[in-house]
């Protein structure tokens, strides 16, 4: 297949995404289905721009898209509260006793910290896919997985403020992102 062919097929698959509504998830496999049909590509696209045709490096962006879109469930999660918009999984939310009005409402426990627990932890094992497919990866592919840098940061800091998506520590930018990002780049790592 040319790229051409596989650039029209990914944005082809970006415009499909229908999902702008306001509704929770159903669950989070729906939650990982969508992140991978709508940021994978944007990754597909960037190898496919940087001349990289390789399965196991879209293999690794497919795990890279799952993780960074679970990333961003979770770090919009205060900025959807105060639009009255929880997007969460609902069978997480289900299973931990969380309601959207709680989260509307801000009120941090451990019921929503066991539910983000979650979403983060599967955002980590994608991640960690990603990152150990390093060695069968071509060395040109390696920039275009350099979006896990800031996610891991994220995920790290998660993490570390108890996994509280209200945590103002977690809703601060990374002043050293694009430093953290250089360096792994010059070390041939993501």
């Amino acid at each position: 297949m040319s790229v051409r062919l596989l650039i029209i097929f990914s944005l082809c698959r970006l415009a499909q995404r229908d999902r702008l509504s306001d509704n929770a998830f159903g669950s989070l496999n729906e939650a990982e289905q969508y992140y991978e049909q709508s940021i994978t590509p944007v990754l597909f696209l960037t190898l496919q721009c940087m001349g990289v045709n390789s399965v196991d490096a879209d293999h690794a962006v497919s795990h890279l898209g799952r993780a960074e879109g679970l990333a961003l469930l979770v770090r919009g999660v205060p900025y959807f509260a105060t639009q009255h918009k929880v997007l969460l999984p609902l069978d997480l939310c289900l299973m931990h006793g969380v309601s959207q009005e709680s989260i509307v409402r801000r009120e941090v426990g451990q019921p929503l910290k066991d539910v983000v627990y979650d979403i983060a932890g599967q955002a980590h094992i994608h991640l960690e896919k990603a990152r150990k497919m390093k060695g069968q990866l071509p060395p040109a592919a390696l920039p275009a997985l350099l979006p896990a840098v800031p996610c891991r940061t994220y995920l790290d800091t998660l993490q570390r403020r108890s996994f509280d998506p209200f945590d103002p520590v977690c809703g601060r930018r990374d002043a050293l992102v694009a430093a953290r990002m250089a360096w792994k780049k010059y070390r041939g790592m993501y």
